[in-house]
């Protein structure tokens, strides 16, 4: 088995297109399903990529996807981030306190501050959104797209202290004593 997937695995990350017979295909087949797997390609379940028909198209076109992905995080990462309940928490409260603004908006004279404020909201709401993604999406593809997008959002520091911005405009506050 090991011997398969390290000739999968060269298959995979050949630059050239190398000839292979149903029979080796056959042979491989079972192995290279693991190797996309394991490159966070594609999921188990996930038969577009992992039910290979034609062999070369499939395998060109994952090389495609490899390559696509290059800057995209592993799951992995994910560890170092808040877990999903905290980031939807987080969001919620988001959500709850745009909702409080928009309602206001057009009962109050202070329309203009209230767009602001709504939009300071919605701008840190975007990296949680990513988070979320990157938590709940049901492609791997996709969670790995979202990580990427995450790490552009809040910086290299940021993302690998797993330090997330604040979740609210907290500066819209006001300390009570």
């Amino acid at each position: 088995m090991f011997w398969q997937y390290l000739l999968a695995l060269a298959l995979f990350q050949s630059p050239v297109d190398v000839p292979v017979s149903q029979q080796i295909f056959d042979y491989l087949a079972p192995s290279l399903r693991q190797v996309v797997v394991d490159l966070e390609l594609a999921d188990k379940g996930n038969k577009d990529f992992t039910q290979f028909k034609n062999f070369k198209d499939d395998l060109i076109r994952l090389r495609i996807l490899d390559d696509a992905l290059a800057e995209c995080p592993r799951i992995q990462d994910l560890e170092r981030f808040p877990k999903p309940e905290h980031v939807e928490q987080c969001r919620n409260f988001n959500r709850r306190y745009r909702e409080n603004l928009e309602a206001r908006l057009y009962t109050e004279s202070n329309f203009l501050a209230l767009q602001m404020a709504i939009e300071e909201t919605r701008t840190v709401d975007e990296p949680w959104k990513h988070l979320w993604d990157a938590h709940n999406e049901p492609w791997i593809v996709r969670r790995r797209e979202a990580l990427r997008d995450l790490h552009q959002k809040i910086g290299h520091k940021a993302y690998y202290s797993g330090m997330m911005p604040t979740y609210v405009p907290l500066w819209r506050f006001k300390l009570m004593d």
